[in-house]
């Protein structure tokens, strides 16, 4: 489970389709109010709500970061 794609689908066969959320849920395997968590989420953002919005950095790059915010921060 996962990805924007997935959400989307699921999202949009909910509002589109002629299912019940727990039908849906039940049929990807998720809790219904997840579903209408995503469905909440999709409405005022369209596909752009399951974006990832984080970019992952590295642990030495975090290290090596905190280390400069605690030299010139304290």
């Amino acid at each position: 489970m996962g990805g924007a794609v997935f959400y989307g689908e699921a999202v949009r066969q909910y509002i589109y389709g002629n299912e019940e959320g727990k039908t849906i849920a039940k049929s990807i395997g998720v809790h219904p109010s997840l579903l209408h968590q995503w469905i909440k989420q999709f409405e005022p953002f369209g596909d752009d709500a399951f974006e990832k919005r984080y970019t992952p950095y590295p642990a030495q790059f975090k290290l090596v970061c905190g280390q400069d915010y605690t030299k010139y921060f304290r």
